[in-house]
C-alpha cells in the first residue's frame, strides 16, 4: 500500500469520525432544544456546524464518493448518531431497542412498585367491612405504582439522562403512601330490652318496658384517610347485632342498621303477665353502605413531584404520563384531564382479540336496547328479595350464552370499570336521563371499552362471564348480572343501598 493510498484511508477514516461526532453533538443539541425550546438557536448551531464540516471534508470525499454518496453518508451518521445522543430514544421506539436486560430492570422496579403501593393500603383488609366496600376504598385512596415509572421516564427527558434513574421504592412511597386518623368510640354499648305484658281478666293489657345497658369496651374507627391527591373522610355507622354472627359475618359488617333489631333470650309467663327479654349490642364501624369521595388537591400532589425534582410547569406531563400508565388510577386522570393539551386515548383495558363481527343487531326501542342479543328476553332471577336480600338487578342469559357478547343498553359514558369480589368484572355506564346501567360477572379480559368512552346502544362492551365470588367464595355460575341505578352523575354507590329499579321497566319492550 503506497504512502497516498494511506493518506486516503486515514483521511476518509477522519471525515466519517468527523461526521459522526457532529451528529452526536447534533443529537445532544436537539435534545437540549426540544427541552428548552430554543428553536431559532438551534438552527443556528446546526447550519454552522454542518457548514463548518461541508467546508473541511467536503471537497476530498467528493471525489471519492460523488455528490449521492456524500448525501447518503451524512444522512445515515446524523440519523444514527442523534439517536444515539437522544436520551431515552430507545424508550421513544416504543421499547424496541431496550436490551433484555434493561427491559428486565424496568419490570423489577415496576414491580417494586406495584408492591410498595399495594402494601401502603393493607391496613383497610383489617377493617371491618362489605368485601366490596373494601375493594373499592382501596382503589381510591391507593397511590399509582405508575408515579415512579413517570419520574424515572422525566428525568430522561429533562436532565439528558441516558437511562432511567429510577426513584427508590420504599422511600417514594414513603411520601406517597396514605395515612390514616381514627376515632376512638366510648358510647357503644349492650342493651336488655324488657317488654312485660300484663292482661286483666277483662280482656285490657299493658305493657311495659324497661332497658338495661352496659358500656361496651372503647375501639377506634377509621374518620379520615390522608392520600397524596387528597382527603377521604369516612363516615361513622353504628350498626346493631345480636351475638350469635359468624366470624365471616362480623368481618364483613353484615350488622342491622335497624334500631329495633334484638335477638329473644328468654321468655316467662305467670298467671296474668308474660316477661319476655330481648337483647342487642352497638358497634360502631365505617359506613360501608356509602363510598367515601376524594377531596382532591392538586396543589398537594404538585408539590410532592416537585419535590421529587418535577418542575412546576411539568407537573401536568406527570400526570398525563402516570394516567396513561396505570388506567385504574381515577385522581391522576382527574388531574390530567384539567390541562389542556393532554392525551388520554390509550387504551385502558386489555383483552384479547375477540371476534365482535357476527354480533346480532337490534333496533332500540325508546331508547333501549336488550344487553345480549344472543339472549333476547332471558332472565335467569328477577328484580327483587331474593334470599332475604334485595337482588337489585335481573340475571341473563346463562350457562348456554358462554362468553356471548354483553352490549351496552343505551346510549351513554363509560366511566367506571373495575373489579369487585362478589360482582366480578363490572363496568358502569352513565346515561342522560338521571339513570345508570351496571354490567357484572364480564369474563375476564373481555371488555372493550375504557372510562371516559363514549358509547351508543348496542356497543360491545364484553362478554358473559361467571368473574367474581359467591357467599361460599365459589365462582358464580356463567350469566350476566344487569343493573339500572337512579343515581348522581357518575356515582358508584352499590346497587342496594341507593336507588335501584327493576331493569326490565326499561329493557323489558326491547324483548318484545
Amino acid at each position: 500500500m503506497s504512502l497516498n493510498d494511506q493518506n486516503s484511508q486515514d483521511i476518509g477514516q477522519q471525515a466519517a469520525d468527523d461526521f459522526k461526532r457532529a451528529g452526536k453533538r447534533t443529537g445532544r443539541i436537539t435534545a437540549k432544544a426540544l427541552r428548552s425550546k430554543l428553536g431559532k438557536k438551534f438552527a443556528k448551531l446546526v447550519a454552522s456546524l454542518i457548514k463548518t464540516i461541508i467546508v473541511k471534508v467536503g471537497s476530498f470525499l467528493l471525489s471519492f464518493l460523488g455528490i449521492y454518496g456524500i448525501i447518503l453518508l451524512i444522512v445515515a451518521l446524523t440519523f444514527l448518531a442523534i439517536l444515539e445522543a437522544i436520551p431515552g430514544a430507545d424508550w421513544y421506539l416504543d421499547g424496541g431497542a431496550r436490551s433484555a436486560e434493561q427491559i428486565k430492570i424496568d419490570q423489577e422496579h415496576e414491580r417494586a412498585y406495584r408492591e410498595q403501593a399495594d402494601a401502603s393500603v393493607e391496613e383497610i383488609e383489617g377493617i371491618r367491612a362489605d368485601p366490596d366496600w373494601r375493594v373499592v376504598f382501596m382503589r381510591t385512596i391507593k397511590p399509582s405504582w405508575a408515579i415512579g415509572a413517570s419520574l424515572a421516564r422525566y428525568g430522561m427527558v429533562s436532565n439528558l439522562e441516558e437511562k432511567p434513574n429510577y426513584p427508590d421504592a420504599a422511600q417514594l412511597f414513603s411520601v406517597l403512601k396514605p395515612r390514616f386518623t381514627y376515632t376512638t368510640i366510648t358510647t357503644d354499648v349492650e342493651r336488655w330490652k324488657t317488654v312485660t305484658v300484663c292482661c286483666s281478666p277483662e280482656g285490657k293489657c299493658s305493657t311495659t318496658i324497661t332497658y338495661k345497658t352496659k358500656p361496651r369496651p372503647a375501639h377506634k374507627v377509621l374518620s379520615m384517610v390522608w392520600t397524596p391527591y387528597g382527603d377521604v373522610p369516612v363516615q361513622p355507622l353504628k350498626k346493631y347485632w345480636l351475638g350469635n354472627e359468624t366470624a365471616e359475618q362480623i368481618e364483613d359488617n353484615e350488622g342491622s342498621t335497624n334500631k329495633e333489631y334484638y335477638r329473644k333470650i328468654s321468655e316467662k309467663s305467670s298467671e296474668n303477665c308474660t316477661t319476655t327479654v330481648w337483647y342487642q349490642y352497638e358497634n360502631t364501624e365505617v359506613n360501608d353502605l356509602v363510598q367515601p369521595e376524594l377531596k382532591e388537591d392538586q396543589p398537594r400532589i404538585a408539590n410532592i413531584l416537585m419535590r421529587q425534582g418535577v418542575k412546576e410547569p411539568d407537573v401536568p406531563i406527570i400526570y398525563q404520563w402516570t394516567a396513561a400508565t396505570d388506567p385504574y388510577d381515577a385522581a391522576m386522570k382527574f388531574f390530567a384531564g384539567n390541562f389542556a393539551g393532554v392525551n388520554l386515548n390509550d387504551p385502558y383495558t386489555k383483552y384479547d382479540n375477540f371476534d365482535f363481527s357476527n354480533v346480532p343487531q337490534q333496533e332500540a326501542v325508546n331508547g333501549w336496547v336488550w344487553p345480549m342479543p344472543d339472549a333476547i328476553g332471558r332472565v335467569n332471577s328477577p328484580f327483587g328479595m331474593r334470599w332475604g336480600k334485595l337482588h337489585a338487578g335481573v340475571d341473563l342469559g346463562g350457562k348456554n350464552y358462554k362468553g356471548k357478547p354483553v352490549v351496552a343498553a343505551r346510549d351513554g359514558i363509560v366511566f367506571y370499570i373495575y373489579y369487585s369480589h362478589s360482582y366480578g368484572n363490572m363496568v358502569m355506564i352513565q346515561h342522560d336521563n338521571g339513570l345508570q346501567s351496571r354490567y357484572a360477572h364480564l369474563m375476564s379480559g373481555s371488555i372493550t371499552v375504557q372510562e371516559g368512552q363514549r358509547v351508543t346502544a348496542g356497543t360491545v362492551i364484553g362478554r358473559e362471564g361467571n368473574s367474581g365470588k359467591n357467599k361460599q367464595g365459589k365462582p358464580h355460575q356463567w350469566h350476566l348480572h344487569f343493573e339500572i341505578v337512579k343515581a348522581k352523575n357518575f356515582d358508584r354507590t352499590p346497587a342496594a343501598s341507593s336507588r335501584p329499579v327493576n331493569p326490565l321497566i326499561y329493557i323489558g319492550a326491547a324483548a318484545r
